[in-house]
C-alpha cells in the first residue's frame, strides 16, 4: 500500500506541465518508470515503445532486467509475444505467474516465474503506442490501487508522446518556415542593392546620353557640309542600322516587353513580380530572354538601349 505523500507526489506529477513537455521518448520512459518504482514495490520493470513503422516494440526504459534479457529482447517484432499481443487488445494483463501465459516467446520466458503487470500506453485516439510492465518474484497480481497508479502513469506518458510527437511537427514546420524567411530577406537585401546600382546606372546613362545628344548635333551640322552623296550613304546606313535594332526589340513578348520597360524604370524585380501578378522567378525569366533576344548583357544596356530606340522618354 501507498502512504499519503507518495499518492500526493503521484497526483502532483501528473497535473504538473512539465511532465507533458516535448522530450526525447528515452527521457519520457526513464522519469516515468523511475516514478514508478517510487510508488510501487517491483523487482523488475520495463517500458517498450512501439517504433514508427510500428514493425517493433522497443525497450525504451528499463530496471533491473538481466543482460541476456535486454540482449534477446530489446526490440520485439510484430506480432509475436504478451507485449504485443497487449498492444494488439489494448487490455490490461495482471497475472500472478507469468510464466504460466501461453503467449510468451523465449525472450520473455527469461524473466522466470513472478507476477507481471502489463498496462498499455495509448494515445488520445486509444491508439496503443507502448507498454509498462511490473514485475515482482512473488506470485501474486498487483493490487487495484497499484493497477490505478499505473494507468494513470500511462495516460501521462502518453500525453507526453502526443505531444512530442506535435513538438516535432512544429519545429519541422517552423524550421522550414525560417530557412524560407532567411531566403526571402537575402534576395530582399539583394533587390535593395539592384535597385541602388539601377538608380546610378540611369543617372550614369542619362548623362552619357546628353553628352551623345550634343555630339550628334555637331555631326549632324557636319554632314549637312558634306556632299549629298555621302550624305544618302550615311542615311542608307542609319537606316539599316535601325531596321536591325528595331527588328530586335519587336521579337519581344508583350510580357518580356513590359518588363523591359520597367527595368528602364528602376523597378525592382518584386515590384515587377507584383505588378505582373506573378512570381519572381518568372520575372527572372523573361529577363533573361529579353536580354538574349536583345544581344545584352546587364540592365544598364537594357536602359541604354531602350533610350537610344526612343522606348522611353
Amino acid at each position: 500500500m501507498l502512504n499519503d505523500n507518495k499518492e500526493f507526489e503521484l497526483q502532483r506529477i501528473i497535473k504538473d506541465d512539465a511532465a507533458h513537455k516535448s522530450v526525447h521518448l528515452d527521457y519520457i520512459g526513464e522519469t516515468f518508470l523511475g516514478l514508478i518504482l517510487e510508488l510501487i514495490n517491483v523487482d523488475m520493470a520495463s517500458i517498450y515503445i512501439v517504433s514508427e513503422d510500428r514493425k517493433e516494440a522497443v525497450l525504451r526504459a528499463y530496471r533491473n532486467l538481466s543482460t541476456d534479457y535486454i540482449k534477446k529482447a530489446s526490440k520485439i517484432p510484430f506480432p509475436k509475444g504478451i507485449t504485443w499481443k497487449l498492444i494488439k487488445t489494448g487490455r490490461l494483463i495482471n497475472k500472478h505467474d507469468i510464466q504460466k501465459d501461453k503467449d510468451l516467446v523465449p525472450a520473455e520466458k527469461k524473466l522466470g516465474n513472478c507476477g507481471a503487470l502489463g498496462v498499455p500506453i495509448a494515445l488520445k485516439d486509444n491508439l496503443v503506442e507502448g507498454v509498462i510492465w511490473l514485475f515482482r518474484h512473488e506470485k501474486r497480481k498487483f493490487s487495484e490501487q497499484e493497477i490505478k497508479i499505473t494507468l494513470s502513469i500511462a495516460q501521462t506518458i502518453g500525453m507526453a508522446i502526443s505531444k512530442s510527437r506535435i513538438f516535432d511537427e512544429v519545429y519541422d514546420r517552423v524550421r522550414t518556415l525560417t530557412s524560407k524567411l532567411e531566403k526571402d530577406n537575402q534576395l530582399l537585401k539583394q533587390e535593395i542593392e539592384d535597385r541602388k546600382r539601377n538608380e546610378r546606372e540611369i543617372r550614369t546613362v542619362r548623362e552619357q546620353q546628353e553628352v551623345l545628344n550634343a555630339l550628334k548635333e555637331i555631326l549632324k551640322n557636319f554632314q549637312n557640309m558634306d556632299t549629298s552623296h555621302n550624305e544618302n550613304l550615311a542615311q542608307d546606313e542609319e537606316h539599316k542600322k535601325k531596321n536591325l535594332d528595331k527588328s530586335l526589340h519587336e521579337k519581344l513578348s508583350k510580357r518580356e516587353y513590359k518588363v523591359m520597360l520597367m527595368i528602364t524604370s528602376g523597378m525592382s524585380m518584386k515590384d515587377m513580380a507584383a505588378e505582373m501578378y506573378v512570381s519572381i522567378s518568372t520575372i527572372s525569366t523573361y529577363r533573361a530572354r529579353l536580354i538574349e533576344k536583345l544581344g545584352l548583357k546587364t540592365n544598364a544596356e537594357v536602359i541604354r538601349y531602350a533610350i537610344k530606340h526612343k522606348l522611353i522618354d
